[in-house]
């Protein structure tokens, strides 16, 4: 399976909206910035976790405005730093 901008948006675009109560981003560049806002969130909440979401926001960002085989790399690189945002938001939701 490839991995692209919009299939790691659509796979953790919902749960990150859910913690910043936004409708889901529409863009890369968008997304970059609402996992960003997410992490700081969930930073501040106390969970565990949420160090990678800054990580994941530098890459998406970066992935924004490269193109070819660098923007791929950093989607992948992103897509791998957001792979625990499920069981982190689980987590967020638990302390509300």
């Amino acid at each position: 399976m490839t991995i692209t901008a919009e299939l790691t948006m659509s796979s953790y675009g919902h749960y990150i909206a859910d913690v910043i109560a936004e409708p889901s981003a529409s863009s890369l560049g968008e997304f970059a910035e609402q996992v960003s806002a997410a992490a700081t969130i969930l930073d501040r909440c106390g969970v565990t976790g949420a160090d990678a979401l800054d990580d994941a926001a530098a890459s998406l960002l970066a992935a924004d405005i490269s193109t070819g085989q660098e923007r791929a790399a950093h989607v992948r690189r992103a897509a791998r730093q957001l792979a625990d945002v499920p069981e982190i938001v689980a987590e967020y939701r638990l302390m509300l």
